[in-house]
């Protein structure tokens, strides 16, 4: 069994009520056939964490944020240091799953012409100043050429560390922490769904935007909502109708990489994903 980008514990939220510890699995990309699988072995790859980060994840994370959710899940909203733990929580789940990992690979080649062009510059503004003999010059661009053409080819190891890394920055934290939280609360039988990147936020707007909203399914009928729209306290609960319910699913099926986690067999999903042709709505609460 491999290592889980999506903890268990969290999926085990979602799983099928008359069948503990199955969940159905939804393959967005091959198939229009859910299967009933075992969460141990669903969000999952081998080696995909090394042994320390898997330990640290579950001593430092998991665990202390399982406890807060399980208690919200009882009605009692989060202490202020609570939320501090949920922030790293969620933040870390926008870190630790493939959708992440796949954008750190495609940004690569980009940041890497920014470096050298950089590097090249410096370079470049040296030899105006006399700062080395035009021999030196050309030596150095041909080292600068030569670095470019292997990490081209093999990303620097500092790079894939941080690319691997689950950890997310203390900006990034501090950012859910000073959003506003609303615990939403299906009001209907409509019922939350997760997926393989089940912290969804609009990336090309970012989370410091004053019209930023950040989404974390908690179970099938508890989602997380953090934007910057005031309430009356920092975190609040809110019952949904299945506007938002269906709104937020949708989300859910936009931003996953391939698989969408429900409690039940239901078409709804491939419904959903086929109404994404239409833009996704900003949630707003008046």
């Amino acid at each position: 069994m491999g290592k889980h980008y999506i903890p268990q514990k969290y999926l085990e939220k979602f799983q099928i009520p008359e069948r503990p510890g199955y969940i159905w699995l939804y393959d967005l990309k091959h198939g229009k056939t859910p299967s009933c699988a075992s969460i141990a072995n669903v969000a999952q790859q081998r080696d995909y964490f090394d042994e320390e980060v898997e330990r640290i994840l579950a001593k430092t994370v998991e665990t202390p944020s399982n406890q807060i959710i399980h208690r919200i899940l009882d009605g009692v909203l989060p202490l202020e240091r609570e939320r501090l733990q949920l922030s790293i929580y969620v933040g870390t789940m926008m870190k630790r799953v493939p959708h992440h990992r796949s954008k750190a690979i495609r940004t690569l080649p980009g940041a890497l012409d920014d470096t050298i062009t950089k590097v090249k510059g410096e370079i470049e503004a040296l030899s105006v100043r006399n700062q080395f003999a035009p021999e030196k010059k050309a030596s150095l661009m041909a080292e600068v050429d030569r670095i470019r053409q292997e990490y081209s080819k093999q990303p620097p190891p500092s790079f894939v560390r941080e690319m691997y890394n689950p950890w997310p920055s203390r900006k990034i934290v501090d950012c859910i922490l000073d959003m506003t939280w609303r615990v939403l609360i299906s009001s209907t039988n409509m019922r939350f769904m997760t997926g393989d990147n089940p912290a969804f936020f609009f990336e090309g707007m970012g989370l410091g935007n004053p019209e930023a909203e950040l989404v974390l399914p908690i179970s099938s009928t508890r989602a997380l909502h953090c934007s910057w729209q005031k309430a009356s306290s920092s975190v609040e609960f809110r019952d949904v109708d299945d506007r938002v319910v269906i709104e937020i699913n949708r989300r859910i099926i936009s931003g996953a990489t391939r698989f969408v986690f429900f409690h039940e067999d239901s078409d709804r999903i491939y419904s959903l994903r086929d109404s994404l042709v239409y833009r996704l709505n900003r949630i707003n609460w008046g």
